[in-house]
């Protein structure tokens, strides 16, 4: 997926980046039409000679810029092909405005407990229908099929999140142990995981982070 946007002078003083790279995203940042369209073109000439196709249909270019005018007037093609502008865009799971110039990582959070309650739905359907219920092996299905759901891309938004959304973030994973343990939906989080003895979803992901950054 190629992702790519123009500042127009959002910040006074600023360190330069012209590309972010996230697994198999690429985010391309400029601070007009004319160095963006470069930037695509570099990307066109890298991929042609070593035989990769630019997915148009996920490339967007994200304006940062509270008119409209502007944001409509930008014409940016790939491959003497339009790439399409709009007006918000999801990345890592973090929605971007080009009006607002804002993000909001609670937003992304939200978003990660809804599908972690459909992951955590389709488990146990498939559970129940094979009558499986063993739990250490029932621990690593919802580690390998509902906590990749929870936590995709928690290097973005996870530092400084609020503690009531971990609550909501680590609630799919203590209703399953719950419903192990037979307990009642009254008894804390802590006690739960302290049950099987698991540390809190907050301690994985600051520790996924500091290993992006160190």
């Amino acid at each position: 997926m190629i992702f790519v946007l123009i500042f127009y002078n959002i910040f006074s003083f600023y360190h330069i980046v012209s590309l972010l790279l996230y697994a198999n995203d690429i985010v391309l940042l400029s601070e007009s039409e004319h160095e963006l369209q470069r930037h695509l073109n570099a990307l066109d000439d890298f991929c042609t000679q070593r035989g990769l196709v630019v997915n148009l249909g996920k490339t967007k270019v994200l304006i940062f810029h509270t008119s409209a005018q502007v944001r409509t007037k930008c014409h940016l093609t790939i491959s003497h092909s339009p790439v399409e502008v709009v007006g918000s865009y999801v990345y890592l799971g973090v929605t971007f405005s080009a009006r607002s110039c804002k993000f909001f990582m609670t937003r992304a959070t939200k978003d990660r407990v809804t599908r972690g309650h459909a992951s955590l739905a389709l488990l146990e359907r498939q559970c129940h229908q094979a009558y499986f219920q063993e739990p250490q092996t029932k621990g690593w299905l919802f580690d390998s099929l509902v906590t990749p759901s929870l936590m995709y891309a928690s290097v973005v938004w996870a530092p400084g999140l609020p503690s009531f959304m971990w609550m909501q973030l680590e609630r799919p994973l203590v209703m399953m142990l719950s419903c192990q343990l037979r307990s009642k939906s009254t008894v804390p989080h802590d006690i739960i995981r302290a049950e099987f003895t698991l540390p809190p979803m907050l301690v994985e992901a600051l520790f996924s982070t500091c290993s992006l950054y160190s």
